[in-house]
């Protein structure tokens, strides 16, 4: 994986184990982790210490604090391990190696092309086979919303709906926004099969901007992967 993050122009950083636990787990994606972070006092200074959990979460306060006037994009990778308090059904090992790349600082249809290729480049190298990846925009919905004026009681309800994936029961709320909601959900699927359709659907300026940006980048990282031989990656929207 190293290999392959550093053929694309990624430079590894190796965050410590072990960090104080105002700044582990201070404000932003730190605060997140604390119910997964083993503690432990420093014998020195008497304060709070904590075994990282997760790597994304340093890696963003590095690219802000000690490489804030590093030339952006910033290209970050990573491998470490990690502990957390509990494991999960799918992973019940509570230490294991968490390895990844991080692209900062750029918001382009060119990046959302880079990242999900450098993933997949690393894991066909790692002898990965049958691969596939999901693209989405978290802005869609929120645009969608604005662009019709919905109110915050339908947003919620929508929006718990939209979680549990309960297509009829966003249909029966009959409003405009769970109408298009629903003709989203219906054409989710392959990207070379759904694209037209979902051009198609009369969404809120921003929201259809949205569908076209991801339309785009559907097309271009298809071509991306073509280059590199990746011909079978499984590309859905």
């Amino acid at each position: 994986f190293m290999r392959s993050f550093s053929a694309f122009g990624y430079s590894r950083v190796k965050p410590p184990l072990v960090e104080f636990e105002e700044s582990l787990l201070g404000a932003g994606p730190g605060q997140s982790l604390a119910p997964q972070t083993f503690r432990m006092m420093d014998p020195v200074s008497g304060r709070m210490m904590g075994v990282r959990a997760d790597v994304t979460a340093q890696i963003a306060r590095i690219a802000t604090s000690r490489l804030g006037e590093e030339p952006r994009p910033l290209r970050l990778s990573y491998a470490a391990d990690v502990l957390r308090v509990n494991g999960t059904q799918l992973r019940p090992e509570r230490q294991f190696c968490q390895v990844g790349c991080e692209l900062i600082g750029v918001d382009s249809r060119i990046t959302d092309v880079e990242v999900p290729l450098v993933a997949l480049k690393a894991l066909s190298d790692a002898g990965m086979k049958n691969l596939s990846v999901d693209l989405t925009v978290p802005t869609l919905v929120v645009n969608l919303y604005d662009g019709l004026s919905v109110d915050a009681k339908e947003r919620e309800t929508l929006n718990d709906l939209i979680e549990k994936r309960d297509r009829d029961a966003i249909a029966a709320l009959n409003t405009k926004a769970s109408a298009l909601i629903v003709q989203l959900m219906d054409h989710e699927g392959a990207a070379t099969q759904e694209a037209k359709a979902l051009a198609a659907i009369d969404l809120p300026q921003k929201a259809k901007a949205d569908v076209q940006r991801l339309l785009d980048v559907a097309k271009e990282l298809r071509e991306a992967l073509d280059v590199y031989g990746l011909f079978d990656v499984q590309i859905t929207i």
